[in-house]
C-alpha cells in the first residue's frame, strides 16, 4: 500500500500509535463508519489495523488472530517494550468475538485477552487503550468506565474518574502516575495514577442544548446541558459584581432536556432526558418525582417495537391556554392534565412512519441501545400564542403538522414540492422545509433553539 494509507471512502483512520523507541515504526486503525440519520454504522470490509515500519511511505495489514468481523479500533504499543501492542477491537456482539486483544511480537499475531463486553460497549462512541510508558504489564481502556490492568489486560479494576464517559488520556513518559484525562465534564489532572483528580469546576465546558427564560425578575434561564444536569441560572446577580456559582442551581431532567413550566409560577418544572423520561422537580422544596406516558425501559429495543418513539431531544411545553397542561411529544403528541399520572393521545402518528428506518440503532457488529438515533419522531413542538387550540409539530423525517383544534384535526401543511423532493432523497436527512408564505411565524414563544452536536 503506497505513501498514503488509503482504504476506500466509507474508511478513515481513528487511531496512530508511534513506537516512542522506533519513531519510523507506526500502527494505525482504520475504521469503516456512516451515520445515518437513523441508524449508527461502525464496521465493515474497510476496517483493519495497519503497520509502517518506514515512517508512512508503506503499510501493511496486522490481521492474523483477529477477527473478519472488524469495527471501530484503538491501538497502543507499549514504550515499554516495543513487541508488546495492545488493540482494543469492536467485533460481532452477538458471537462475542470483540475485546482486548495483545500482541507479544510487534503485531504479527494477536491474542485475544479479555472478551469482557465492558472494554468495547458503544464502540463508535468511546474505547481507546493507553499502553504504561515504563510497565508493560500496565494498560488504560476508556469507554463509558475508566479502566486499568495491571496484569497486562487479563482483569481491569475502575478508576474512580471525576466525570465519566471517558475519551483521551495522556500519560507522563517520566512519571507515569501523571495523568491527564479528557471526559464528557472537561479536562483533569492526577498525579498519583488516578487516586484524585483536579477539579473541572473551573473549565467553562458546558454545552447547552436549548434555553427558556420565565418572567420572575431577575428572570431566569433554564436549559439541559450535555452530559449533566439541567441548569437554572439567574439573569443578574442582585448584590454582587457579576454572575457567579452561587445563581447557579440544577433544575428539572438533564442533558438533551425540554424544559417546561409556567413562566409567571415557575415552582414545578417539567425536565425531559431520553427515552421519554420525564422528571418533575419543585424548586422550592427540591423535592421531584419521575414521571412517563408509558414506563417501559426503551433502552436497547427496535424503534419499530417501541409504543413511543422518542427523538433524542423530545419535546415538553407547558400550554399557555390551559391550566397545568403540558404537552410532550413521541410519534403522537401527548398531553397531561394532572402532572404526568394520566396521558393521553391528542394527534395520529404526525410522522411518515417508514418501518425499514426503525430497527436497531447500531449496525453491524453492535447495537445503539440508547435511542438517540430513533427515527420518526416528532422533533419540535410550538403552541401558538394567541389563538387557543392551534400546535404545529414538526417531525425528523421532514413533515410538518397543524391543528387548529387542539388536536381533534390535524392538517399536513408540509409543502408539496418538498415531500416530493424528500421522496427521492430518503437517504439523507431531511431539512426542515420553508413555511407557507401565508402563515406568520410566531415570535413571541420563550424557546430559543439552537444547535449543537449531539451524545
Amino acid at each position: 500500500m503506497g505513501e498514503n494509507l488509503i482504504v476506500d471512502s466509507k474508511t478513515g483512520a481513528v487511531e496512530l500509535s508511534m513506537d516512542m523507541n522506533y519513531p519510523e515504526i507506526l500502527y494505525a486503525a482504520m475504521w469503516e463508519h456512516k451515520r445515518l440519520p437513523w441508524q449508527v454504522i461502525s464496521g465493515g470490509p474497510g476496517s483493519g489495523l495497519y503497520k509502517s515500519t518506514d515512517a508512512g511511505k508503506t503499510w501493511k495489514k496486522i490481521h492474523k488472530g483477529l477477527p473478519e468481523e472488524k469495527g471501530k479500533m484503538a491501538i497502543s504499543v507499549s514504550r515499554a517494550n516495543s513487541n508488546k501492542v495492545y488493540a482494543l477491537v469492536e467485533s460481532d456482539t452477538e458471537k462475542d468475538l470483540g475485546g482486548l486483544f495483545v500482541s507479544d511480537d510487534a503485531g504479527e499475531n494477536w491474542t485475544l485477552i479479555n472478551k469482557n463486553n465492558e472494554l468495547t460497549q458503544r464502540a463508535w462512541y468511546y474505547i481507546e487503550v493507553f499502553a504504561d510508558p515504563q510497565n508493560e504489564h500496565k494498560v488504560y481502556v476508556q469507554s463509558a468506565p475508566f479502566l486499568v490492568s495491571i496484569d497486562g489486560g487479563k482483569t481491569f479494576e475502575s478508576i474512580d474518574g471525576p466525570h465519566g464517559d471517558y475519551h483521551d488520556l495522556w500519560i507522563n513518559p517520566k512519571n507515569p502516575n501523571n495523568l491527564m484525562l479528557a471526559d464528557d465534564g472537561g479536562g483533569s489532572i492526577s498525579f498519583n495514577a488516578g487516586k484524585t483528580w483536579s477539579t473541572q469546576s473551573n473549565m467553562p465546558t458546558s454545552q447547552m442544548y436549548r434555553i427558556e427564560v420565565d418572567n420572575q425578575w431577575p428572570f431566569r434561564i433554564y436549559g439541559g446541558q450535555q452530559d449533566n444536569t439541567s441548569l437554572v441560572i439567574s439573569s443578574i446577580g442582585l448584590g454582587r459584581s457579576g454572575i457567579s456559582r452561587e445563581h447557579w442551581n440544577y433544575s428539572a431532567g438533564g442533558e438533551s432536556a425540554f424544559l417546561a413550566f409556567n413562566p409567571d409560577d415557575p415552582r414545578y418544572v417539567l425536565g425531559g432526558s431520553y427515552q421519554g423520561t420525564i422528571e418533575v422537580l419543585d424548586m422550592k422544596t427540591q423535592g421531584s418525582t419521575n414521571i412517563m406516558a408509558s414506563p417501559i425501559q426503551y433502552l436497547g429495543m427496535d424503534a419499530k417495537d417501541m409504543k413511543y418513539r422518542y427523538n433524542w431531544n423530545a419535546p415538553i411545553i407547558w400550554s399557555r391556554h390551559e391550566p397545568n397542561t403540558f404537552f410532550h411529544a413521541a410519534q403522537v403528541l401527548l398531553k397531561t392534565q394532572d402532572w404526568g399520572k394520566t396521558w393521553s393521545e391528542v394527534s395520529p402518528d404526525l410522522t411518515r412512519n417508514e418501518k425499514e428506518k426503525q430497527g436497531k440503532g447500531g449496525a453491524p457488529y453492535t447495537n445503539e441501545a440508547v435511542g438517540a438515533e430513533n427515527y420518526g419522531t416528532i422533533a419540535y413542538v410550538i403552541e401558538s400564542s394567541h389563538e387557543k387550540g392551534t400546535i404545529w409539530t414538526g417531525s425528523d423525517d421532514g413533515l410538518v403538522q397543524l391543528t387548529r383544534d387542539g388536536g381533534k384535526t390535524w392538517t399536513n401543511v408540509t409543502r408539496k414540492e418538498w415531500l416530493k423532493r424528500s421522496s427521492m432523497q430518503s437517504t439523507f436527512l431531511p431539512m426542515i422545509p420553508p413555511l407557507p408564505t401565508s402563515l406568520q411565524l410566531d415570535t413571541s414563544s420563550t424557546t430559543i433553539p439552537c444547535t449543537i452536536q449531539n451524545h
